[in-house]
């Protein structure tokens, strides 16, 4: 079986590493192909994906001013590509509008809207066009996945998820890859010059609004002001549109000799088992992926409470935003102080563990067709 995957733009992390992980555990009988919405011919996900036998169809980036160049594109596209896929697999649902009808007028029929998140953008003109967009996506599509509940009820509403209608995948990852190793701990901390002592935190994600760090810096203010927390750090890990403030906040919260900015990593593993504790205020999410690396690496992780429940584990901990800062400063200190074994691995019972999901994805898959 062959499936159209369409990301609506060229993914860094998040729905890339979804897909690329179950990629990477389907059956050989099962391809993946792409369609990225870019302004750029090539870049890092292109190559993997290649190498793991897949075609990249790119379009141009959803701009106004790209519009008739995107609409004249996906023509062609989907005339060449007539008869070649048994499903179109949509993880960004704002470009539904774009590519449905051309797919169902060359046959393509079964067509999979996935949500991956719980808010349509950080902006709110773009959340609001991209509501627009997505106002008639039950009519478009036949099919409905979530990888959580909540990004499911989000999107599709509360009743597609009582009566079922909607698929979870969820974001399964190689558990193994990410447990605990003291090695990898030592020589992350060596070369970051970091003691055996210090107490690392970790913010892993895209510096954007969405991950909320700039609350996540006023809570480690506060956290440090503390008699017995001189040796805590936080790393920030990530690149994005909100460095700059992020940089500023620390000079100006005076922290910034115990802020660390490591910029884009491709060893999360690494730096998981080289921290003690994992941070994650964010304003919404879907399922993060991270969160499931975190907590596979054995750390205990705080989540805010727009994070899915979905995660709920001896080692996950939810602060409301009803709570001032002072009492999130107070909860980070005490979770901190808790006796924590590293080895202990809470997502195998939680059924994030790919070689798993990915049987069940290819049945859904078989499902679909049949």
């Amino acid at each position: 079986m062959r499936i159209l995957n369409v990301i609506g733009r060229r993914p860094t992390g998040g729905i890339g590493s979804v897909v690329k992980n179950y990629q990477k555990h389907l059956d050989k009988d099962v391809i993946y192909d792409y369609l990225l919405f870019s302004d750029y011919p090539e870049g890092p996900f292109d190559s993997e994906v290649k190498k793991l036998g897949s075609k990249v169809y790119i379009v141009p980036s959803l701009k106004l001013k790209n519009y008739i160049a995107i609409n004249s594109q996906l023509d062609k596209l989907f005339h060449n590509i007539k008869n070649e896929y048994d499903i179109m697999h949509i993880h960004t649902v704002n470009v539904a509008f774009l590519v449905v009808n051309k797919a169902k007028k060359i046959g393509l029929n079964n067509i999979i809207a996935h949500s991956h998140a719980t808010k349509f953008s950080d902006s709110k003109l773009k959340s609001l066009r991209n509501k627009i967009l997505c106002k008639n996506l039950k009519q478009m599509t036949n099919y409905y996945a979530a990888c959580s509940y909540e990004a499911g009820e989000f999107l599709f509403g509360r009743n597609s998820m009582i009566n079922d209608e909607v698929k979870i995948i969820k974001n399964a990852i190689e558990i193994e890859k990410y447990k605990f190793s003291n090695y990898k701990r030592k020589k992350f901390r060596s070369e970051h010059n970091f003691d055996a002592d210090d107490y690392l935190i970790g913010c892993i994600g895209r510096l954007s609004p969405q991950k909320n760090l700039s609350f996540a810096l006023e809570v480690f203010r506060e956290l440090v002001k503390k008699d017995d927390v001189k040796n805590y750090k936080l790393l920030i890990v990530g690149e994005g549109p909100e460095l700059k403030k992020l940089e500023d906040l620390t000079n100006k919260y005076e922290i910034n000799d115990k802020v660390v900015f490591l910029g884009f990593r491709n060893d999360v593993q690494n730096i998981l088992s080289g921290i003690d504790l994992f941070f994650m205020p964010s304003n919404y999410e879907g399922l993060p992926v991270i969160g499931v690396e975190a907590l596979s690496s054995g750390l205990p992780c705080v989540f805010s409470e727009a994070i899915s429940k979905e995660f709920a584990s001896s080692k996950s901990f939810y602060i409301s935003f009803k709570n001032d800062i002072e009492e999130w400063g107070s909860n980070l200190y005490s979770i901190s102080k808790l006796p924590i074994d590293r080895t202990e691995v809470v997502t195998n019972g939680l059924g994030y563990n790919i070689c798993e999901e990915a049987k069940k994805l290819k049945e859904y898959y078989s499902n679909i067709i049949n």
